[in-house]
């Protein structure tokens, strides 16, 4: 985040930096394990992941979530036109979706 709020002089208004960031984190720790870019590969290193560090946090991934559940979310109250930092909150327990 340092290295963000010296390139733009802020630090950013929505999670979607931080988020976009830590998504491509996972993806390139998905192919270095794989050791190839073949989709099929990378995904069964995807369902491995048990939390990987990121800058959103210890990822988890299961053949059946591909999302990171558990991530700390950011609540941000516009005023005037200005995001300001409320709150993070952080799921203590995500259930696995029946889908």
């Amino acid at each position: 985040m340092t290295d963000y709020q010296a390139r733009f002089g802020e630090l950013p208004q929505t999670s979607f930096a931080v988020q976009g960031y830590a998504d491509a984190q996972l993806l390139v720790e998905a192919i270095t394990r794989a050791g190839t870019t073949d989709s099929d590969a990378v995904l069964a290193e995807f369902n491995k992941f048990t939390d990987v560090a990121t800058l959103q946090g210890p990822t988890t991934y299961t053949p059946t979530t591909h999302f990171n559940s558990g991530a700390a979310m950011v609540i941000n109250e516009v005023d005037g036109g200005t995001s300001k930092f409320v709150e993070r909150l952080t799921p203590s327990y995500v259930p696995e979706p029946k889908y």
